[in-house]
Protein backbone atom coordinates (compact mmCIF):
# COMPACT_ATOMS: atom_id res chain seq x y z
CA UNK A 1 0.00 0.00 0.00
CA UNK A 2 1.51 3.59 -1.17
CA UNK A 3 0.83 6.39 1.36
CA UNK A 4 1.40 10.06 0.94
CA UNK A 5 2.57 12.06 3.98
CA UNK A 6 2.91 15.57 3.87
CA UNK A 7 4.41 16.66 6.90
CA UNK A 8 7.46 18.96 8.31
CA UNK A 9 11.17 16.68 8.03
CA UNK A 10 10.86 15.84 11.69
CA UNK A 11 7.38 14.05 11.14
CA UNK A 12 9.10 12.48 8.15
CA UNK A 13 11.84 11.32 10.02
CA UNK A 14 9.48 9.60 12.16
CA UNK A 15 7.66 7.84 9.62
CA UNK A 16 10.76 6.58 7.63
CA UNK A 17 12.17 5.42 11.21
CA UNK A 18 9.11 3.44 11.96
CA UNK A 19 8.88 2.00 8.30
CA UNK A 20 12.86 0.92 8.89
CA UNK A 21 12.28 -0.43 12.20
CA UNK A 22 8.94 -2.51 10.75
CA UNK A 23 11.83 -3.84 8.26
CA UNK A 24 14.22 -4.64 10.71
CA UNK A 25 11.41 -6.46 12.87
CA UNK A 26 10.40 -9.12 10.00
CA UNK A 27 14.42 -9.34 9.39
CA UNK A 28 14.82 -10.53 12.68
CA UNK A 29 11.74 -12.63 13.14
CA UNK A 30 12.06 -14.20 9.52
CA UNK A 31 13.41 -17.42 8.65
CA UNK A 32 16.53 -15.87 7.98
CA UNK A 33 16.78 -14.70 11.24
CA UNK A 34 19.80 -12.93 12.75
CA UNK A 35 22.31 -14.79 10.19
CA UNK A 36 22.39 -12.51 7.07
CA UNK A 37 20.81 -9.18 8.54
CA UNK A 38 24.10 -7.15 9.61
CA UNK A 39 22.90 -7.10 13.11
CA UNK A 40 24.10 -9.19 16.37
CA UNK A 41 22.34 -9.86 19.34
CA UNK A 42 22.12 -7.71 21.81
CA UNK A 43 21.85 -7.43 26.24
CA UNK A 44 21.44 -4.41 28.10
CA UNK A 45 20.61 -3.43 31.89
CA UNK A 46 19.89 0.36 33.10
CA UNK A 47 17.75 2.24 34.20
CA UNK A 48 14.74 3.65 32.02
CA UNK A 49 15.68 7.32 31.19
CA UNK A 50 12.73 7.91 28.64
CA UNK A 51 9.63 6.46 26.54
CA UNK A 52 7.68 7.29 23.70
CA UNK A 53 5.94 4.08 23.74
CA UNK A 54 6.85 2.78 20.61
CA UNK A 55 10.56 3.27 22.26
CA UNK A 56 12.21 3.23 25.47
CA UNK A 57 15.80 4.77 26.45
CA UNK A 58 18.17 2.78 28.53
CA UNK A 59 20.99 4.57 29.76
CA UNK A 60 21.98 6.70 27.31
CA UNK A 61 20.95 3.94 24.50
CA UNK A 62 17.42 3.93 22.38
CA UNK A 63 15.80 0.66 21.60
CA UNK A 64 12.48 -0.09 19.53
CA UNK A 65 9.90 -1.71 21.74
CA UNK A 66 6.71 -2.09 19.42
CA UNK A 67 6.91 -5.51 19.08
CA UNK A 68 8.78 -6.51 22.47
CA UNK A 69 7.53 -8.99 24.76
CA UNK A 70 7.13 -6.70 28.12
CA UNK A 71 7.13 -8.07 31.47
CA UNK A 72 6.99 -6.03 34.58
CA UNK A 73 7.73 -7.82 38.40
CA UNK A 74 6.79 -10.83 36.27
CA UNK A 75 3.49 -10.19 34.71
CA UNK A 76 2.71 -9.08 31.02
CA UNK A 77 2.78 -5.29 30.68
CA UNK A 78 3.41 -2.78 27.85
CA UNK A 79 5.60 0.02 27.61
CA UNK A 80 3.60 2.69 29.44
CA UNK A 81 4.05 0.70 32.35
CA UNK A 82 7.69 1.59 32.38
CA UNK A 83 9.03 4.27 34.41
CA UNK A 84 12.09 6.88 34.54
CA UNK A 85 14.52 5.55 36.49
CA UNK A 86 13.11 1.53 36.60
CA UNK A 87 15.98 -0.74 36.10
CA UNK A 88 15.00 -3.35 33.20
CA UNK A 89 16.99 -6.12 31.84
CA UNK A 90 16.68 -5.83 27.88
CA UNK A 91 17.07 -8.66 24.62
CA UNK A 92 17.37 -7.61 21.50
CA UNK A 93 19.47 -6.65 18.22
CA UNK A 94 21.79 -3.91 16.92
CA UNK A 95 23.52 -3.18 13.93
CA UNK A 96 27.22 -2.33 13.32
CA UNK A 97 25.92 1.55 12.71
CA UNK A 98 24.00 1.46 15.66
CA UNK A 99 21.17 2.95 13.46
CA UNK A 100 18.30 1.50 15.51
CA UNK A 101 18.18 -0.92 17.88
CA UNK A 102 15.43 -3.73 17.87
CA UNK A 103 14.16 -4.96 21.78
CA UNK A 104 12.28 -8.31 21.37
CA UNK A 105 12.24 -8.23 25.58
CA UNK A 106 11.89 -6.60 28.51
CA UNK A 107 11.83 -7.11 31.78
CA UNK A 108 11.09 -4.97 35.13
CA UNK A 109 12.19 -6.80 38.51
CA UNK A 110 11.24 -4.47 41.43
CA UNK A 111 14.54 -5.19 43.88
CA UNK A 112 12.38 -4.74 47.08
CA UNK A 113 8.38 -4.05 47.95
CA UNK A 114 6.77 -3.80 51.07
CA UNK A 115 6.61 -1.40 54.40
CA UNK A 116 9.41 0.35 54.93
CA UNK A 117 10.69 -0.56 58.42
CA UNK A 118 12.73 2.77 59.27
CA UNK A 119 14.35 6.14 58.05
CA UNK A 120 17.72 7.37 58.04
CA UNK A 121 17.28 11.13 56.29
CA UNK A 122 20.64 12.12 57.62
CA UNK A 123 22.22 9.46 55.94
CA UNK A 124 20.02 9.31 52.62
CA UNK A 125 18.73 5.59 53.91
CA UNK A 126 15.79 3.56 54.63
CA UNK A 127 15.06 -0.09 55.35
CA UNK A 128 12.45 -2.41 53.72
CA UNK A 129 12.10 -6.20 54.52
CA UNK A 130 15.87 -5.84 56.11
CA UNK A 131 17.34 -4.35 52.93
CA UNK A 132 19.00 -1.21 53.53
CA UNK A 133 18.06 1.22 50.69
CA UNK A 134 20.41 4.04 49.49
CA UNK A 135 18.87 7.30 48.16
CA UNK A 136 21.30 9.31 45.60
CA UNK A 137 20.59 12.56 43.90
CA UNK A 138 19.54 10.03 40.40
CA UNK A 139 16.86 8.85 42.17
CA UNK A 140 13.62 9.06 40.62
CA UNK A 141 10.43 9.64 43.92
CA UNK A 142 6.93 8.72 42.77
CA UNK A 143 5.28 11.58 43.40
CA UNK A 144 2.62 9.91 45.26
CA UNK A 145 5.33 10.05 47.82
CA UNK A 146 5.72 13.94 48.06
CA UNK A 147 7.55 16.34 46.77
CA UNK A 148 10.78 16.28 48.76
CA UNK A 149 12.16 13.14 48.64
CA UNK A 150 13.61 10.99 51.61
CA UNK A 151 12.16 13.51 54.26
CA UNK A 152 8.56 12.65 53.05
CA UNK A 153 9.27 9.20 53.66
CA UNK A 154 7.98 7.42 57.28
CA UNK A 155 8.02 3.87 58.61
CA UNK A 156 4.92 2.10 57.14
CA UNK A 157 4.75 3.30 54.01
CA UNK A 158 4.22 0.89 51.50
CA UNK A 159 7.04 1.53 48.55
CA UNK A 160 8.36 -0.71 45.72
CA UNK A 161 12.58 0.23 45.31
CA UNK A 162 13.93 -0.22 41.74
CA UNK A 163 17.73 -0.43 42.23
CA UNK A 164 21.40 -2.63 41.58
CA UNK A 165 23.20 -3.92 44.70
CA UNK A 166 26.88 -2.19 45.58
CA UNK A 167 29.72 -4.51 46.42
CA UNK A 168 28.11 -4.83 50.49
CA UNK A 169 25.08 -6.10 49.03
CA UNK A 170 23.05 -2.55 50.08
CA UNK A 171 20.63 -1.14 46.84
CA UNK A 172 20.95 1.79 45.64
CA UNK A 173 17.84 3.25 44.42
CA UNK A 174 17.15 3.80 41.15
CA UNK A 175 13.38 4.70 41.46
CA UNK A 176 11.08 4.30 44.32
CA UNK A 177 7.42 4.49 44.38
CA UNK A 178 4.37 3.96 46.10
CA UNK A 179 2.51 0.80 46.52
CA UNK A 180 -0.60 -0.64 48.01
CA UNK A 181 -1.05 -3.44 50.83
CA UNK A 182 -2.61 -5.73 47.91
CA UNK A 183 0.48 -5.64 45.27
CA UNK A 184 2.24 -8.19 48.44
CA UNK A 185 5.61 -8.31 49.48
CA UNK A 186 8.56 -8.79 47.07
CA UNK A 187 12.07 -9.45 47.40
CA UNK A 188 15.14 -10.17 45.07
CA UNK A 189 18.44 -11.22 45.94
CA UNK A 190 21.37 -13.45 47.16
CA UNK A 191 20.04 -16.27 49.11
CA UNK A 192 22.36 -17.01 52.45
CA UNK A 193 21.97 -19.37 55.44
CA UNK A 194 19.54 -22.18 53.51
CA UNK A 195 18.40 -24.36 56.01
CA UNK A 196 16.21 -27.22 53.65
CA UNK A 197 15.50 -28.94 57.47
CA UNK A 198 13.57 -25.53 58.33
CA UNK A 199 13.02 -24.91 55.13
CA UNK A 200 14.19 -20.90 56.04
CA UNK A 201 16.98 -18.55 53.82
CA UNK A 202 18.28 -15.39 54.34
CA UNK A 203 18.43 -12.52 51.73
CA UNK A 204 20.69 -9.81 53.92
CA UNK A 205 18.84 -9.30 56.84
CA UNK A 206 15.71 -10.74 56.00
CA UNK A 207 14.82 -14.73 56.84
CA UNK A 208 12.13 -16.01 54.58
CA UNK A 209 10.26 -19.37 55.23
CA UNK A 210 9.25 -21.13 52.25
CA UNK A 211 8.22 -24.20 53.29
CA UNK A 212 4.56 -23.24 51.88
CA UNK A 213 5.98 -21.70 48.65
CA UNK A 214 5.73 -22.80 45.31
CA UNK A 215 9.89 -23.31 44.15
CA UNK A 216 10.62 -22.59 40.51
CA UNK A 217 14.30 -23.83 40.74
CA UNK A 218 17.06 -25.06 42.71
CA UNK A 219 16.94 -23.71 45.47
CA UNK A 220 20.56 -22.66 47.22
CA UNK A 221 23.30 -20.38 48.63
CA UNK A 222 24.73 -18.19 45.96
CA UNK A 223 21.65 -18.43 43.68
CA UNK A 224 19.87 -14.94 43.32
CA UNK A 225 16.02 -15.64 44.09
CA UNK A 226 12.53 -13.93 43.78
CA UNK A 227 10.59 -13.86 46.31
CA UNK A 228 6.49 -13.22 46.25
CA UNK A 229 4.56 -13.01 50.00
CA UNK A 230 1.42 -11.73 51.45
CA UNK A 231 2.01 -12.53 55.00
CA UNK A 232 4.76 -11.96 57.90
CA UNK A 233 5.37 -14.97 60.68
CA UNK A 234 4.91 -13.09 64.32
CA UNK A 235 8.58 -13.59 64.51
CA UNK A 236 9.27 -11.16 61.57
CA UNK A 237 9.96 -14.11 59.37
CA UNK A 238 8.52 -13.32 55.82
CA UNK A 239 6.49 -16.39 54.61
CA UNK A 240 6.92 -17.08 51.02
CA UNK A 241 3.91 -17.80 48.46
CA UNK A 242 6.48 -18.40 45.60
CA UNK A 243 10.33 -18.45 44.83
CA UNK A 244 11.64 -18.32 41.51
CA UNK A 245 15.15 -19.11 41.03
CA UNK A 246 16.83 -16.27 38.64
CA UNK A 247 18.95 -17.49 35.83
CA UNK A 248 22.08 -15.28 35.81
CA UNK A 249 23.32 -13.00 33.22
CA UNK A 250 25.61 -14.67 30.40
CA UNK A 251 26.49 -13.05 27.38
CA UNK A 252 27.17 -15.33 24.49
CA UNK A 253 30.03 -15.04 22.70
CA UNK A 254 29.66 -11.93 19.59
CA UNK A 255 26.16 -11.20 21.73
CA UNK A 256 26.82 -7.26 22.37
CA UNK A 257 26.42 -5.82 26.01
CA UNK A 258 26.02 -2.60 27.49
CA UNK A 259 25.22 -1.88 31.54
CA UNK A 260 25.00 0.65 33.86
CA UNK A 261 25.49 0.33 37.69
CA UNK A 262 27.95 -0.34 40.14
CA UNK A 263 31.33 -1.35 40.32
CA UNK A 264 30.74 -4.76 42.46
CA UNK A 265 34.06 -6.72 42.34
CA UNK A 266 37.38 -5.08 41.05
CA UNK A 267 40.57 -7.61 40.89
CA UNK A 268 42.14 -4.29 38.77
CA UNK A 269 41.59 -1.68 36.49
CA UNK A 270 41.76 -3.71 33.74
CA UNK A 271 39.47 -6.86 35.09
CA UNK A 272 36.30 -5.74 37.59
CA UNK A 273 32.59 -6.99 37.55
CA UNK A 274 29.36 -4.38 37.15
CA UNK A 275 26.22 -6.02 39.14
CA UNK A 276 28.22 -9.38 38.76
CA UNK A 277 28.79 -8.92 35.03
CA UNK A 278 32.64 -9.25 34.44
CA UNK A 279 34.22 -7.09 32.31
CA UNK A 280 38.08 -6.48 30.72
CA UNK A 281 39.75 -3.00 29.83
CA UNK A 282 42.26 -3.41 26.80
CA UNK A 283 44.45 -1.28 24.51
CA UNK A 284 41.32 -0.83 22.10
CA UNK A 285 38.82 0.38 25.37
CA UNK A 286 38.08 3.95 25.40
CA UNK A 287 38.02 5.17 29.02
CA UNK A 288 36.05 8.36 30.01
CA UNK A 289 37.04 8.41 33.63
CA UNK A 290 35.87 11.36 36.25
CA UNK A 291 37.82 9.83 38.91
CA UNK A 292 39.60 6.25 39.41
CA UNK A 293 38.23 3.01 39.08
CA UNK A 294 36.54 0.99 42.22
CA UNK A 295 34.41 -0.55 44.35
CA UNK A 296 30.41 0.72 43.86
CA UNK A 297 31.56 3.81 41.71
CA UNK A 298 28.92 4.08 39.32
CA UNK A 299 29.61 3.37 35.43
CA UNK A 300 28.32 2.34 31.95
CA UNK A 301 30.09 0.21 30.04
CA UNK A 302 29.86 -1.63 26.59
CA UNK A 303 30.89 -3.69 24.73
CA UNK A 304 31.58 -7.60 22.80
CA UNK A 305 31.19 -10.51 25.16
CA UNK A 306 33.78 -13.59 24.50
CA UNK A 307 33.48 -17.04 24.86
CA UNK A 308 34.18 -17.07 28.45
CA UNK A 309 31.06 -14.57 29.11
CA UNK A 310 33.50 -11.75 29.62
CA UNK A 311 32.40 -8.16 28.55
CA UNK A 312 35.65 -6.88 26.10
CA UNK A 313 34.90 -3.14 27.07
CA UNK A 314 34.65 -0.75 23.89
CA UNK A 315 33.41 1.94 26.50
CA UNK A 316 34.01 1.97 30.64
CA UNK A 317 32.35 5.72 31.49
CA UNK A 318 31.94 6.64 35.01
CA UNK A 319 29.20 8.44 36.25
CA UNK A 320 28.03 10.81 38.98
CA UNK A 321 29.52 9.88 42.02
CA UNK A 322 27.07 10.46 44.88
CA UNK A 323 26.36 7.07 45.06
CA UNK A 324 29.22 5.97 46.29
CA UNK A 325 29.47 8.37 48.67
CA UNK A 326 26.22 7.24 50.08
CA UNK A 327 27.48 4.45 50.60
CA UNK A 328 30.12 6.07 52.87
CA UNK A 329 28.03 7.63 54.88
CA UNK A 330 25.93 5.02 55.75
CA UNK A 331 28.72 2.46 56.86
CA UNK A 332 28.56 1.60 59.81
CA UNK A 333 31.03 3.05 62.36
Amino acid sequence: MRVTVQTPRSRQRLVLAATCASAVLLTITGSAGIQGSGRRMLIAVGPVTGSTGVTIQVGSDQYWVAGATIRVDGKPAIAAQLRDGDVVTLQGSTSNTHVLDVASDVIFEGAVRGAVDAVDPANSSFLVLGQQVLVTSSTVFDPLLGSTGISDLVAGALVEVSAVRNAEGNLIASRIDSRTAQAGSRVVGTATHVDPVRSTFNIGALTVDYRAATVSGALAAGEILIVDSTSFANSGVLVASQVSVQSPIKGLAGESGRFDGVITSLASPSYFEVNGIPVAVDSGTHLNLKGPLALDVSVSVSGTFDINGVLIADKVQTQRSDAQASVKAAAPG
